[in-house]
């Protein structure tokens, strides 16, 4: 089952696919795995296909845009910037 949500990195809004089990319980424990796709990707390409193949064999799998992509805040959009992709992941992390 898919779920968008939101989280913050340094005051900008990340959005993001939250993919689960069908049976999902929340009050249950899970594996969890953060896929994400080239620098350049959004969440609906690569990750997004991994992660819900990932959510079939029991894991919670999340894939994000980084910030200046897709439906994720920060400003140029497309910017390419290594160290801010390393901030967005450990957020995601958290």
């Amino acid at each position: 089952m898919k779920h968008k949500i939101n989280f913050d990195r340094d005051r900008l809004t990340l959005v993001g696919n939250l993919f689960t089990p069908d049976d999902f319980d929340e009050s249950g424990r899970y594996q969890a795995v953060i896929v994400e796709g080239s620098f350049t990707s959004v969440k609906e390409q690569m990750a997004g296909t991994y992660a819900e193949k990932f959510a079939e064999q029991g894991f919670v799998a999340l894939s994000f845009d980084y910030a200046h992509y897709g439906e994720s805040e920060g400003q140029p959009r497309q910017y390419e910037a290594p160290a801010e992709k390393l901030s967005d992941l450990k957020a995601a992390v958290t």
